[in-house]
């Protein structure tokens, strides 16, 4: 139980990174018109485990971490998993 908490953590922390390097990019706004989200944990994700959520009290709808990137044409693989390897390609 202890590894899969890890994964999430790794996950959410590799996500955060890629967002912040603008490799991952939200919706501009949500159908609530919701302008601002944050990366959170999701539990029914069972491949990353997180998602982008609005934040607003009304809307709770949930956007993938890949939408709008380079990582939606592997929707079943993990994004760590395909960063290492890109890595292991390059070097």
């Amino acid at each position: 139980m202890e590894s899969i908490n890890q994964d999430k953590t790794s996950e959410y922390n590799l996500a955060n990174k890629l967002y912040y390097l603008k490799y991952l990019r939200s919706l501009e706004k949500c159908t609530c018109n919701s302008t601002y989200f944050k990366i959170k944990e999701d539990n029914y994700n069972r491949i990353s485990g997180i998602c982008f959520g609005f934040n607003n009290n009304k809307c709770k709808k949930k956007y993938s971490i890949r939408i709008n990137s380079f990582f939606s044409k592997f929707v079943f693989i993990r994004i760590e998993y395909i960063l290492e390897l890109i890595k292991c390609l390059i070097f």
